[in-house]
């Protein structure tokens, strides 16, 4: 019975940090986080993002924070994400149940930065 109380401990705590994505866009950053407590957490600034595309995460890369021999993929639910290229040729993927809409504010908010 312990045994099974700790297991469930466990998930619960799991659940609570990763189990959630939240992706936030202002006109400066691109900021997101696992979790109700909102950790952990990145930031990227808009003026480091040179390309932005909707792309699918593969059900074998998993979900959580994965190193992928595309880059960084931060994902909490679904295959659906966008692509973010940086300045310096680096790629992450961020999951999203929306990403025609988040890569398309993201866009905007691109091109209103130029």
């Amino acid at each position: 019975l312990r045994s099974l109380l700790l297991i469930a401990i466990i998930n619960l705590f799991a659940l609570s940090i990763f189990g959630h994505l939240t992706i936030k866009l202002n006109a400066q950053d691109l900021r997101w986080h696992f979790g109700f407590f909102s950790w952990p957490k990145w930031q990227l600034k808009l003026a480091d993002i040179v390309h932005v595309e909707v792309c699918q995460s593969q059900w074998f890369e998993g979900k959580g924070i994965r190193f992928t021999k595309e880059g960084m993929l931060y994902n909490a639910d679904g295959n659906g994400a966008i692509r973010i290229t940086k300045a310096e040729g680096k790629k992450i993927r961020i999951g999203s149940a929306e990403p025609e809409i988040l890569c398309a504010q993201l866009q905007l908010a691109l091109s209103l930065k130029k």
